[in-house]
């Protein structure tokens, strides 16, 4: 009965021995799991930081399968940039960095101030408080009835404002190249490419009529894509003349070292 209690002892403490074993060497593998998705959100942190030394973002991460990021303020100009989680599932890192350029352009540019403060904005809004809607309020006792009458006065505004988000947008892509080539490590030009080919699969369906294009918000991708690299020729024409020239200085004071820049 002894041997039988020993036998049973020793196997147990095997098992046990073996159980921690397997924890321990399992454990880095979690706890590196558990981690990347907070390592991964600092990194872009630092990216932003990069991209924008001289101002502060706050990166906001938010729930939604549709990759998107959006350029908001909040409170006294506090600026932000969204990033839904389809962002970050569907795109790699130097994606993200493409579109998180995007997002700084849209600030830089003030296109969120200029939109709101715009022409057809104000005139926009302002169907809401003229005269012309305060007397409907009081002779449409209907709050969709009434809703429905506002919204048709609107209609014929909101084309024009969609030209105007198209604009901002063409001018916020060339932007997002010419702050990602001043810094080498992050103008990577396949990944920005990349961001719009993937941009434009997922969203082609949008564009299938001229009414579409009309009322979209963002011009047809295959646009965006033109704009695109008409920037990266130019940022990598600026940064090889921005080369030659620093190499110019530097031989400047050795005449006798002799090198061919053309």
């Amino acid at each position: 009965m002894t041997i039988l209690i020993n036998v049973i002892t020793f196997c147990f403490k095997c098992y046990f021995y073996l159980l921690l074993i397997t924890i321990v060497l399992s454990a880095p593998s979690y706890i590196s799991d558990a981690l990347k998705p907070f390592l991964r959100k600092r990194r872009l942190a630092k990216h932003v930081k990069t991209l924008a030394p001289d101002e502060n973002y706050i990166l906001r991460y938010v729930s939604g399968k549709e990759p998107n990021a959006h350029a908001l303020e909040e409170g006294s100009g506090i600026k932000i940039i969204e990033v839904t989680q389809g962002l970050l599932d569907k795109m790699t890192d130097d994606e993200i960095v493409a579109v998180l350029a995007h997002e700084i352009a849209h600030h830089q540019l003030k296109h969120l101030e200029k939109y709101k403060q715009s022409f057809w904005m104000q005139l926009f809004d302002g169907i809401d408080n003229n005269k012309a809607a305060k007397w409907l309020k009081e002779k449409l006792e209907n709050p969709l009835a009434l809703q429905i009458v506002l919204n048709c006065l609107k209609l014929p505004l909101t084309p024009l404002l969609m030209h105007l988000s198209r604009k901002h947008e063409t001018e916020a892509d060339s932007r997002a190249v010419e702050i990602l080539a001043l810094d080498e490590k992050l103008f990577k030009p396949e990944a920005i490419l990349s961001v719009e080919q993937k941009l434009k699969v997922l969203s082609l369906p949008a564009y299938r009529t001229f009414l579409d294009r009309l009322l979209a918000s963002h011009p047809h991708p295959s646009e965006r894509i033109k704009t695109i690299e008409k920037g990266i020729r130019e940022a990598i024409a600026r940064t090889k003349s921005t080369f030659y020239l620093r190499l110019k200085s530097i031989l400047a004071p050795h005449p006798h070292k002799s090198i061919s820049l053309a």
